[in-house]
């Protein structure tokens, strides 16, 4: 197996980043650091007034202070926040361009930001804050929810293609970069948004007999408005999820067909670092219906390196979880373009990857774009397009080309047969497992790959259903009983390897009849409910995996280290050698055949690795990765 080594790169960054007192706003100083083309770069003006407040260019007039950086933040490392006049950004458009950059536009549903300890907000959002996510509870959150319709029932999407085609067109962006809040809701549908606009919308899809079911007006009344959304999402989740998911897939279709019918294009983040299923079930987002609507790319958001640091106060180590989130991801729209957020620095939200956690930082780079999924032709493709950087304002020359490096580095190898278990994906399967989780909370495939691979097991690629025919090694099938009997079947015939097939065993769950009733969170930082399932179970399947995958194997620090490996068209094995311990640790290796040499792919450790045997040592640094080439 042999594949295309190129990738993407982008950089999405907030005018602060650039000089509107210099003719060309910056730019050639600015590209020069970065040192590198990029397919593009998206500019994020933080709030939607950018595009509701828009004025048209009969006249010069000043961006809003909360468009200029992020959240009107005053000043950043190169400079203090300027104000831009629409001109001003007209003419950074066009230089970027003139460089052979595409420009996005981006922002959130946010309006809100804090100026010299007052909190103020956006003029128009702020002057329809009935349009914002409603809690169950009663509460409006500070977001708008872009599904919503107006006082006089016409729906605010029609509103927001007509303004941002107007703005897009007025500064000659080349796309829109869809961001948080208008490709998924801030709240989980379990919590929001339950307005009588919304449950109005809802009604209107059911029959008359199920609509009259739903009390029609609540609000005003906290708890019947309570009581009506805890009916719902406990008597009609599937269509309350389905219900949004049509909605937004609407609201997409529009926003899409109005962009390519002006020549732009469209990109799309992914909800909360969420896989296909947790992006269905708790914001009612179907990746495939967007992918379908015709976008030209996926965003995804896999920021480990920001939480694995403690950004915005979050204590989690996401490293297993967004690993599986992109590999799911890519299984469910293997046709679709995944270029991932790489969370670098971000001022705003006062956290810097880059310079307080490199080895972080480098590890994301390394295992992103070393996930793969086969595809059609059999060969391994991949997950990820490139890396978004992000965000891009304030990084020193030498700090670009660090970062340029290790891109460089994790898209080199041409992989030709992995070493590792390969996870069986199924559409049919994922349809099926929305009413099987709201029935009984089992492991959905998502949950059993990041906790599989946090325990040493090599599950890094995946296969749909469709090309089985054209691997070999072991397969991992997840909940078997989801999937329909002819391609079960197909997974029994199987005989190229190992086959596991978990999730459905009698003895896999310690308490088949925990409450499956149990509360969802509000928030994608805590984890979904599921049942519990049995340690010794889970322990076993992981020990037997690893046996019969061929990966080399870890004699010492079993419980510090990961490997991941797979051979390449130069006739070796790239390993990959990630230490979990915050401190530095010695790897010892054994790959069970005579070992020629060992190159060292990436800067440590800085002295040469002599293999004896069939084994090596190496050391390791805290959370970091070491690369290395493996010839027999």
């Amino acid at each position: 197996m042999s594949m295309n080594t190129h990738f993407e790169k982008w950089l999405w960054i907030e005018l602060i980043g650039f000089d509107n007192q210099l003719p060309d706003y910056g730019v050639e100083d600015f590209l020069s650091r970065v040192g590198f083309h990029p397919e593009g770069l998206s500019i994020l003006f933080f709030t939607p007034d950018f595009i509701h407040a828009h004025q048209g260019m009969k006249r010069e007039w000043a961006l809003p202070p909360e468009c200029c950086s992020y959240a009107g933040r005053p000043y950043g490392r190169e400079r203090m926040r300027q104000v831009w006049t629409n001109f001003q950004l007209h003419g950074l458009v066009k230089e970027l361009q003139r460089q052979r950059v595409e420009v996005y536009c981006s922002f959130f549903n946010l309006f809100e930001y804090i100026s010299e300890g007052q909190i103020l907000a956006s003029e128009w959002c702020d002057d329809h804050r009935y349009l914002c996510e409603l809690r169950k509870d009663g509460e409006y959150y500070g977001s708008l929810n872009p599904l919503r319709r107006f006082k006089d029932g016409s729906y605010y999407e029609d509103l927001f293609i007509e303004k941002l085609s107007e703005t897009l067109s007025d500064y000659g962006f080349d796309g829109y970069h869809g961001s948080d809040g208008y490709t998924s809701p801030r709240i989980t549908l379990a919590d929001a948004d339950y307005s009588d606009d919304m449950v109005g919308q809802f009604r209107e899809t059911l029959s008359p007999d199920m609509a009259n079911l739903i009390a029609p007006l609540c609000e005003g009344h906290p708890d019947q408005l309570k009581q009506r959304a805890e009916w719902i999402w406990e008597n009609m989740r599937e269509q309350w999820i389905g219900f949004y998911s049509d909605r937004w897939e609407q609201l997409w279709r529009k926003i899409v067909n109005s962009m390519h019918a002006e020549g732009r294009k469209v990109l799309f983040n992914t909800a909360w670092t969420r896989d296909p299923f947790e992006a269905l079930y708790r914001y009612g987002v179907d990746y495939k219906r967007i992918a379908n609507t015709g976008i030209d790319g996926f965003v995804v958001e896999t920021v480990i390196s920001s939480l694995s640091i403690g950004a915005a106060g979050v204590e989690m180590e996401p490293y297993y979880d967004f690993m599986a989130m992109l590999l799911t991801i890519k299984a469910y729209v293997p046709e679709a373009r995944l270029i991932c957020l790489n969370s670098i620095h971000d001022t705003t939200e006062r956290w810097d990857a880059l310079r307080h956690a490199p080895t972080v930082l480098e590890r994301d780079i390394y295992s992103l774009s070393n996930l793969f999924v086969v595809d059609e032709r059999g060969e391994l493709a991949r997950c990820s397009s490139g890396f978004v950087a992000c965000l891009s304002d304030g990084i020193e020359k030498h700090e670009w080309q660090w970062i340029d490096k290790r891109w460089e580095l994790g898209f080199e190898a041409n992989p030709k047969q992995w070493r590792g278990a390969c996870l069986v994906w199924s559409d049919r399967a994922f349809e099926r497992q929305l009413n099987d989780y709201i029935g009984g909370r089992g492991w959905t495939a998502h949950k059993f790959v990041h906790e599989l691979s946090s325990r040493g097991v090599p599950l890094y690629a995946a296969v749909r259903i469709e090309q089985l025919h054209l691997i070999n090694g072991p397969i991992v099938v997840v909940n078997p009983h989801l999937f329909p009997e002819e391609e079960l079947a197909a997974i029994m015939r199987y005989d190229k390897g190992a086959r596991f097939l978990l999730g459905s065993e009698p003895d896999a769950y310690s308490n088949a009849g925990e409450d499956v009733t149990s509360r969802d969170p509000s928030s994608w930082l805590d984890p979904l409910p599921v049942r519990e399932i049995s340690m010794a179970y889970l322990q076993s399947i992981v020990d037997q995996i690893i046996e019969s995958s061929d990966t080399p194997a870890i004699q010492s620090g079993k419980g510090e280290f990961k490997i991941m490996a797979y051979e390449t068209d130069a006739g070796c094995s790239r390993v990959f050698i990630y230490n979990e311990n915050m401190n530095y640790a010695s790897a010892t290796i054994d790959w069970g055949r005579a070992i020629r040499k060992v190159i060292i792919k990436n800067d440590f450790p800085g002295v040469p690795i002599t293999p004896e045997d069939s084994g090596f040592q190496v050391r390791v640094p805290g959370r970091g990765i070491v690369i290395l080439d493996v010839y027999l």
